[in-house]
């Protein structure tokens, strides 16, 4: 959701390009889905909600 519409109607903040990046890189169909790339994308999020809400760019 965030990738889709969040990010774009936020005016693409730069604190969110490593979720987005992610997410992208999952949507890869030829990418393996072995779980590493949810991982990830998980540890980023945790990441984001740990911090100061709205993230500094």
């Amino acid at each position: 959701m965030i990738t889709f519409e969040g990010w774009g109607t936020l005016g693409r903040p730069a604190s969110l390009r490593p979720l987005v990046d992610k997410v992208a890189a999952y949507d890869d169909w030829d990418a393996p889905k072995d779980g590493a790339r949810e991982q990830a994308i998980v540890a980023e999020a945790e990441r984001l909600l740990a911090g100061p809400w709205p993230p500094p760019d």
